[in-house]
């Protein structure tokens, strides 16, 4: 029996959406056009935007990825930030 592939999981690759984000830095480093970029990697230009935005405030390091969104399950701890 084929084994299925699961496309929310592959949507969701946190590394791979952090991959795609760090390619964008080095084309925003290479003055490509956000609508450019948009197409290059296969994302929205609204999302492209964000992203240019942290850039341009945080450099690289702006776009690495924050961890898992919503609250973590009982008992688990994130770390805190420094603010």
């Amino acid at each position: 029996m084929a084994t299925r592939r699961n496309p929310t999981a592959e949507r969701r690759d946190r590394q791979a959406f952090q991959e795609r984000r760090l390619h964008a830095a080095e084309l925003f480093a290479h003055d490509v056009d956000q609508a450019e970029v948009a197409r290059t990697l296969g994302v929205s230009r609204q999302t492209v935007s964000r992203w240019h935005q942290r850039w341009q405030a945080d450099g690289t390091a702006g776009l690495q990825s924050r961890g898992a969104p919503g609250r973590p399950p009982p008992g688990v701890r994130r770390p805190t930030r420094a603010g």
